[in-house]
């Protein structure tokens, strides 16, 4: 774990009444924490159907008799329907409680109130990244472990295929638990694994509603409604193309990438080693723009298509100046591929990089 974040945390913990921590579904940082918490303190998990129940169904009355400890923490805090009358509530309680609140989603609270609480270090969010595991074994330790990154993904410890399967079978029932819980409607969870496998084998290409939903048998909403959820949940990461009425580009094209290429990889049941793929330029680009997501969310990225096929898969806004950043990512730099000329000749301003082995640690490092 990030020793900055660490320490972080346990400052805030003495110091503030509320802390919120979003991090993936498929990878919490609480058992590190709660392993150093001296402190006495009550756990609530709200994946446990019955604590679900006992918790939504509290009213603000309630609070300070069912929360009896100096120190609360829950988990999978986005699931409490009325989340952001317990914040607030939190925050203007004058007993001595300390709230703790991991959110393995994105959680729904109001955007002023959500501005507060990243100006005032309440809200933090965490991710285990490359550059984590640089700080923690080494640039040479974890450079070496590169390949079997973009293949394993999170499930990396596992020394046999059967347990990465297990491992995310796990995943994935946890996953589906979350979403059921979140929204009731999610009732039909065989089409959410279809749409599941839709993306794991249409990653990177330009994806519709329409398309989507006809390949699973749901409807164009519907399938909208499972994407912003695999979303919240960080399984998922949606680009959109850039539309400037340039002549034949796309207007409103979709393109998905996964958080984790080993959960992708489960997916279509492919763990075979890096050297034996025949896809390890799309391992390569999942993975550095999963990283940049994770180093970086707040960015505007997105990505850039035409009608005859010329592409452009992931464009980033510098935020400081007009311009931006196109990115090619070739994990051989001896067979990089040209940039499309239409692209060139109606973006001049913007700055083009390929993005190879050799200088991708620049490219995490930068932000716009």
């Amino acid at each position: 774990m990030n020793k900055e974040f660490k320490k972080k945390f346990f400052d805030n913990l003495s110091e503030n009444k509320l802390i919120i921590i979003q991090h993936s579904f498929s990878f919490s940082p609480v058992n590190q924490l709660l392993n150093q918490i001296e402190k006495k303190h009550k756990n609530f998990d709200l994946s446990d159907k019955n604590v679900f129940k006992e918790i939504n169904s509290l009213h603000r009355e309630n609070y300070s008799s069912f929360f009896d400890s100096d120190l609360i923490i829950i988990h999978h805090a986005q699931l409490i329907h009325s989340l952001e009358e317990l914040v607030l509530w939190c925050l203007q309680e004058q007993d001595k409680k300390t709230f703790v609140l991991f959110c393995s989603a994105i959680p729904t609270i109001n955007e002023d109130l959500f501005s507060f609480f990243k100006t005032h270090q309440v809200f933090s969010s965490y991710h285990e990244t490359f550059l984590n595991e640089i700080e923690i074994k080494g640039m040479q330790s974890a450079i070496k472990e590169l390949k079997n990154i973009l293949v394993f993904g999170s499930s990396i410890s596992f020394t046999e295929n059967k347990q990465r399967e297990d491992f995310y079978e796990t995943q994935l029932h946890i996953l589906l638990n979350l979403l059921s819980l979140k929204d009731n409607k999610v009732n039909k969870k065989e089409k959410l694994i279809q749409i599941l496998r839709y993306l794991s084998m249409k990653s990177g290409e330009n994806c519709s509603y329409l398309e989507m939903g006809i390949a699973c048998g749901l409807d164009n909403e519907t399938a909208e409604k499972y994407i912003h959820l695999l979303k919240d949940y960080q399984v998922i990461i949606q680009l959109k193309s850039i539309f400037n009425e340039h002549r034949y580009e796309i207007k409103k094209g979709n393109s998905f990438y996964f958080y984790d290429n080993g959960f992708r990889n489960y997916l279509i049941q492919q763990f075979q080693l890096f050297e034996q793929r025949f896809d390890q330029d799309f391992l390569w680009r999942n993975w550095l723009i999963a990283e940049k997501y994770k180093i970086n969310a707040e960015s505007k990225y997105s990505f850039w298509l035409t009608h005859t096929k010329q592409k452009i898969e992931f464009i980033e806004e510098n935020s400081r100046k007009s311009t931006s950043n196109a990115y090619i990512f070739q994990w051989d730099k001896r067979k990089v591929k040209k940039a499309p000329t239409s692209f060139l000749k109606y973006y001049p301003q913007t700055l083009l990089k390929v993005i190879h082995q050799s200088n991708f640690i620049p490219f995490l490092l930068e932000k716009n």
